[in-house]
């Protein structure tokens, strides 16, 4: 009986009782030996991870991911309108040894505007400020014997300088963050601007000319539309209480932008219909 007692007893280092917890202790320490190298592991990890994609957001790999990106929207657009979709980025246009120009949108059959030619340009990049940014669209335009050009610039990169969307004369310049699906109908939209401006471009009719009041109308409604968006991001970021606000502003807005890409199809509708009487 003695012997029992003592084989349970934790007085007695050499008991049955003392050795199992010095093993269950030497277990524990190694468990969390363990356990804390599995955190430094992952911490690393995540840290490293974080620094690849900052790297890769400044790189030539994310302009080039952003150009997919673009292209693959572009590509979206132009079945839905039975127009024709080119990449031309890897290869030379009417300038000599150029590349400017990543993408060609022809115009369609059976449009007022039919084999227009639009040229996108997609950039990820911080080094284009606004003068530069429409002089490359200029050039974009020439190399790729387009009438229109459409600059996208990636709104993580784009310097405070660059519309979030605003026409000048034969080109559109926005911002477009591909990792947010909302923002896809400023590209819809200048899609159908570019459209409309290439009517204007092949009719140089005065009627035609005077509808596009309404069609820069609906441009600068659009793009209060998204600077409203910039509004929605900071409440969502100051705070959580603003949800409600969030909400309802993110709802009018989605309604106004409906409504103004309804009327620049409503006025390419006009502009086909008309171009059709005049040639009749």
């Amino acid at each position: 009986m003695s012997q029992c007692a003592s084989q349970l007893s934790l007085d007695n280092p050499e008991s049955a009782l003392s050795r199992m917890q010095l093993m269950l202790q030497e277990q524990h320490k190694q468990t969390l030996e363990a356990t804390n190298q599995l955190s430094s592991s992952l911490n690393l990890a995540v840290s490293q991870l974080q620094v690849r994609k900052a790297e890769a957001a400044r790189s030539t790999i994310h302009g080039v991911d952003f150009e997919a990106a673009v292209g693959e929207q572009i590509r979206q657009l132009a079945d839905a309108a039975g127009d024709v979709f080119e990449e031309v980025g890897a290869s030379t246009g009417v300038i000599p040894n150029s590349k400017v120009g990543d993408f060609v949108l022809t115009v369609g059959p059976e449009k007022a505007a039919t084999g227009a030619r639009i040229v996108w340009e997609a950039k990820a990049s911080a080094s284009y400020d606004l003068p530069k940014t429409l002089a490359e669209a200029d050039v974009a335009r020439r190399n790729r014997n387009a009438g229109v050009c459409i600059f996208v610039h990636a709104a993580r990169t784009a310097q405070p300088g660059i519309p979030a969307f605003a026409r000048y004369g034969h080109d559109i310049v926005l911002r477009w963050n591909e990792e947010d699906p909302a923002t896809d109908l400023w590209l819809r939209a200048a899609s159908m601007v570019a459209s409309a401006l290439s009517v204007r471009a092949a009719a140089h009719d005065r009627k035609d000319a005077a509808s596009f009041k309404v069609v820069d109308g609906a441009i600068e409604r659009i793009r209060k539309q998204i600077e409203g968006f910039e509004e929605i991001r900071k409440s969502a970021t100051t705070s959580q209480s603003a949800a409600g606000k969030i909400l309802e502003r993110g709802r009018i807005m989605e309604d106004a932008l409906i409504s103004q890409v309804a009327t620049l199809a409503d006025e390419m509708a006009k502009l086909k219909a008309r171009s059709g009487e005049e040639a009749g």
